[in-house]
């Protein structure tokens, strides 16, 4: 039986003593069209950036849509490594689950607040939460900065902090007209040009770039087939 292990602003996360290993992360709300969601070019964005960087990203193990008897969806189940959490944040995360069972009382409520600016604090005074940003900022992956439990930190032998979050490969945004574009939160031109550098498998390195050219195509259906003109994310392509 899945148990509640923590939540975000878009999905709630369970766990499940059966399946030890992954955590569940679901859709807090029913997919609409108009949100523009495409599950399938960021399951692709994910396995890509785990391939890449195993030590930042957590594998997306698999992705459902569950849909009602008209086949509308109404929920989206993913299915991700567990990662372990840093003893502040396993803390932050078990007073979390404590207030959700037993209801949020503001004594809670103050030390969940306070715990939380700590952590903030903690991270941004170590070098490998930085290094994770840069790392993906440098290649034009567009990332949450702002919320602390988007990260945990390994006790040791990794050069960075965990992203715990979604990765987005897109979002729609209106331009001055009021008209939606699609604008791409990755920069495909420095992917390919880190894979070239850093892969020396050759066989490794075709299967990474051959990714990169199914989620660009993966994009572009998606575009064509919502009406969207697609242009670059001016915070990846700096």
């Amino acid at each position: 039986m899945n148990s509640y292990f923590s939540e975000g602003q878009h999905k709630n996360v369970y766990e499940d003593p059966a399946y030890p290993d992954v955590v569940f992360k679901e859709l807090k709300y029913p997919r609409e069209t108009e949100d523009y969601s495409d599950p399938e070019s960021k399951i692709i964005l994910h396995r890509l950036l785990h391939s890449i960087f195993p030590e930042i990203i957590p594998e997306t193990r698999s992705y459902a849509e569950i849909s009602d008897d008209k086949g509308k969806t109404v929920k989206e189940l993913w299915v991700v490594d567990k990662t372990p959490l840093d003893p502040d944040h396993e803390e932050i995360r078990r007073l979390h689950a404590a207030a959700k069972d037993g209801g949020l009382i503001a004594d809670s409520s103050t030390k969940i607040t306070q715990m939380t600016a700590r952590y903030q604090e903690k991270l941004e005074r170590d070098h490998r939460y930085h290094r994770t940003v840069q790392t993906l900022k440098d290649l034009g992956i567009l990332i949450d900065t702002f919320k602390a439990m988007n990260y945990t930190l390994p006790e040791q032998g990794s050069q960075f902090a965990v992203y715990l979050d979604d990765v987005e490969p897109f979002h729609v945004l209106y331009n001055h007209l009021q008209q939606p574009v699609l604008h791409k939160n990755y920069n495909a031109h420095k992917l390919r040009a880190y894979i070239k550098e850093r892969t020396a498998e050759p066989a490794v390195q075709q299967e990474l770039l051959s990714t990169v050219d199914l989620l660009d195509e993966s994009i572009l259906k998606f575009a064509q087939n919502n009406n969207l003109p697609i242009t670059n994310n001016p915070e990846t392509y700096g």
